[in-house]
């Protein structure tokens, strides 16, 4: 079996205030995502990469001709991170809205300069799928919302999408039009209507029609909210998850990062069963092995085959086959290198246990307009109430949380949200207020390390887990009461 992945990532467009921070990140990720796992189960990875200016709307086009090379059986994939928009549809298509969804290529916003509609994208799989028996799917970090506002509680992120494209395009000059990809009919009062020729194909999208799709900071590093989801979804599953249960997992992860984005799953089956029982690439990859090895490179030293897309973090605790625990001093993306000299026993080769994954502390930093008086008093305090939960930091990128001293008073905002995380400690700026706003903070920032905690190697799945509610009185069951499992 064979993986053709092609992956497109733009953080720098030709009209720069469209630039975005984390789309090559995500590319990266999952690139590395899909060689690791693919080295691990003798797939053959087959990708093509385009980044920022390579990522023309020729290029993108042309870079479809990557997949006609995939046979019977193998699996091809098409990821875009970067802007989404609308565009005017030609009037043949009879879009009841009139506009039809586009990806924006590097030079799109251009003079004479075109976005990719998704009838041109239909076309474009079709023309390497349609004679093929292979599994097709289209990852699109993107949105499509249609307008560049944004709300109060979203203006901590970034939004990938561009404003609509303002030209309206005949319908003979897009791609697949000249290659036989549109069928045309004529209704009973002479209209022309054209539609897609189609092959089946499965699509997941990072936000839904009406939402946009965000960046957010993810310790210090800019990402995209639904592929940093996606892939510690993947990384815990393998591709052994249907793609309806990955979008609901993933909606229920991105809660925990922006608000108001909510991914779909869609695409062109045979039927609505067949599309909820379909499993991600075709399961072509298993669930991750719990197995771990460590051993010596003459360059990087003592090193283990697990990195940072499984999760591991520096300082991350390993436990050897002798039973030495060391920790963990540098992560790369599919490997972490060890915090053992070059010239320690070989002993030390074997296999390695994880003990701890080293998940970092909460990071708060002060806003900007916190008085210097109620800075001064919470760094003292800070000095003799060590946390294992929550640091601060300088770097508004690297914080989840925001300390405000204003007013003689401290509270702690969600980065997100300007409403307080709890009642304002009020009081002036003194010692024992700073104690105990921040005893507040240390319960909150517990909570929160709790929340995030996962074992990225378990091997208990979504599947093998049933609840059962069962009434066993005769009194009467509320259904909006809390529910409290034992």
């Amino acid at each position: 079996m064979k993986l053709y992945a092609f992956l497109v990532g733009i953080n720098e467009y030709a009209v720069s205030r469209h630039n975005l921070q984390g789309c090559l990140h995500d590319l990266q990720a999952m690139h590395d995502f899909l060689e690791k796992h693919a080295t691990q189960q003798n797939v053959s990875f087959k990708p093509l990469v385009l980044r920022n200016e390579q990522a023309t709307r020729k290029n993108i086009i042309e870079g479809f001709s990557h997949f006609q090379s995939a046979e019977n059986g193998d699996i091809c994939l098409f990821y875009f991170s970067g802007h989404g928009s609308q565009a005017p549809v030609p009037p043949e298509f009879r879009e009841s809205d009139g506009l039809v969804e586009t990806i924006v290529c590097h030079d799109s916003r251009l003079p004479k300069g075109y976005d990719i509609l998704d009838k041109e994208l239909g076309a474009l799989i079709y023309s390497v799928v349609s004679n093929k028996d292979v599994h097709f799917t289209a990852i699109m970090d993107c949105c499509h919302a249609g307008n560049n506002t944004r709300s109060a509680s979203e203006s901590f992120f970034q939004a990938r999408m561009a404003e609509p494209a303002p030209i309206i395009r005949k319908y003979s000059e897009l791609w697949g039009y000249a290659q036989g990809f549109f069928k045309e009919t004529t209704d009973v009062e002479g209209r022309k209507t054209i539609s897609l020729r189609t092959s089946p194909y499965y699509h997941l999208a990072a936000a839904s029609a009406n939402q946009t799709a965000k960046e957010v900071a993810i310790k210090g590093v800019t990402r995209g909210a639904f592929t940093h989801t996606l892939l510690q979804i993947l990384q815990q599953n393998g591709t052994d998850i249907t793609y309806k249960n990955l979008v609901t997992q993933v909606g229920l992860g991105i809660q925990n990062l922006v608000p108001d984005q909510t991914p779909l799953f869609d695409g062109v089956v045979q039927s609505s069963k067949i599309a909820d029982k379909a499993l991600f690439l075709n399961k072509a990859f298993a669930q991750t092995p719990t197995n771990y090895f460590v051993s010596f490179s003459s360059i990087e030293g003592w090193k283990i085959n697990v990195g940072s897309i499984d999760g591991l973090e520096k300082g991350a605790k390993i436990q050897l086959e002798d039973g030495m625990i060391v920790a963990v001093k540098e992560v790369a993306a599919a490997y972490a290198i060890l915090d053992l000299p070059k010239n320690a026993s070989q002993i030390a080769a074997g296999e390695g246990k994880i003990l701890d994954w080293g998940k970092p502390k909460v990071g708060i930093v002060f806003t900007k307009n916190s008085d210097l008086a109620g800075k001064k008093i919470i760094i003292a305090s800070l000095k003799k109430l060590s946390s294992e939960y929550y640091e601060m930091v300088s770097d508004e990128n690297a914080a989840m949380y925001r300390l405000e001293a204003k007013n003689e008073s401290f509270a702690l905002l969600k980065s997100s949200d300007p409403t307080p995380m709890f009642l304002r400690v009020t009081g002036g700026y003194t010692e024992e207020t700073a104690d105990v706003f921040l005893e507040n903070v240390e319960k909150v920032c517990k909570a929160e390390y709790v929340k995030n905690l996962a074992n990225p190697s378990t091997s208990i799945r979504e599947v093998d887990v049933d609840f059962t509610l069962s009434k066993i009185d005769n009194s009467a069951f509320d259904k909006n009461a809390d529910l409290t499992l034992f």
